[in-house]
């Protein structure tokens, strides 16, 4: 575990590093113009608070109904910095009230996601392990009155995974100015993104991931008690910033991918097989910010999805991050004596 804490806190010291060699405030275009497109600001500190969310979902797919198990998230509250290639982040987790614990369940593990955002490449990365799930929408197979929601104690979900992508148009594109917020967006633009990934994923539980209460409504025996995939392939997608009225912006990103994966299977009577599927996943980025005179605000919001098939159904799995933020930047710069 401590291997664990030193890779992610030393991911974060160099999740900007490219941003050490551009301290320019203006940035040209391949024609040589000087047309501003964004600017930079990584020479100034930021300061910022935010709140962070975080999940990990597995929702089972067939006939015509769609199961939906997540685990009993919580929300962390956090500070962070930004100056020059540097950029650091610490949060600590809310605490779960006794009463959202008798209703949707006790969840464990822990949830490590880190993003870099670079001027010409960004890099995802997560591990996570999630033990103790609950079905988030029984209404839509029983007629549920009860204050609680089915919940599967021993359901646990591991899932680690990495992705890394080029940005095509890195002169009038920033991928940091949409995310991390040490560049400003000056007028709108995007750009295509070619890329790999790779991920593992682990689902485990001794009775099944049907809760026991809605099994019944299961019109094919879905008798599956363990998982293992292994991952890769290639990814190319699109971003783009709509800059609307100069201080306030908005950022899509789809980056769909395919390739190959292997699949372990388990039922519940110990039979199980190994087999070769297409793999497919997507990662969807959204972001939303208004820069004020002295602050800045805003949310952005990931999920990576992939999935594999198991008799007649389709197993999603999803690693979403939700995060509203409030920043403040100031002007460290030495003042050149006249």
């Amino acid at each position: 575990m401590r291997n664990i804490f030193f890779i992610v806190f030393i991911v974060f010291i160099t999740a900007s590093l490219d941003g050490f060699s551009q301290s320019t405030d203006s940035l040209k275009n391949n024609s040589g113009n000087s047309e501003i497109y964004f600017t930079d600001l990584t020479d100034r500190l930021a300061l910022r608070f935010y709140s962070l969310t975080k999940f990990n979902n597995l929702n089972i797919s067939g006939q015509d109904k769609v199961y939906a198990l997540q685990p009993n998230g919580q929300t962390n509250l956090g500070i962070g910095i930004n100056y020059k290639f540097i950029g650091i982040g610490l949060s600590l987790a809310l605490p779960v009230s006794q009463n959202r614990i008798d209703r949707k369940g006790k969840t464990t593990g822990y949830d490590f996601q880190v993003s870099v955002f670079g001027r010409w490449f960004g890099f995802d990365g997560y591990i996570q392990n999630y033990k103790g799930y609950y079905l988030a929408n029984p209404g839509d197979f029983v007629d549920w009155q009860k204050e609680y929601y089915p919940q599967i104690p021993d359901m646990t979900i591991s899932s680690i995974g990495l992705m890394g992508f080029y940005l095509f148009n890195k002169n009038k594109f920033s991928y940091k100015a949409a995310y991390n917020k040490t560049q400003v967006q000056k007028k709108s633009a995007g750009s295509f993104t070619l890329g790999v990934f790779a991920h593992a994923d682990a689902g485990r539980t001794d009775n099944g991931f049907i809760p026991a209460e809605i099994r019944d409504s299961m019109l094919v025996n879905f008798d599956l008690s363990e998982f293992d995939l292994i991952s890769g392939g290639v990814s190319a997608g699109y971003m783009y910033t709509f800059v609307i009225k100069k201080n306030f912006s908005i950022n899509l990103a789809l980056i769909p991918g395919f390739g190959l994966q292997q699949v372990r299977i388990k039922a519940l009577d110990g039979t199980g097989k190994i087999e070769a599927q297409p793999a497919a996943q997507l990662l969807a980025r959204a972001s939303m910010s208004y820069e004020f005179k002295w602050f800045y605000a805003g949310f952005t919001a990931s999920d990576i999805l992939r999935n594999f098939s198991y008799d007649k159904y389709n197993i999603d799995l999803g690693t979403q991050k939700l995060r509203f933020y409030l920043g403040k930047r100031f002007d460290v710069r030495k003042k050149k004596k006249r």
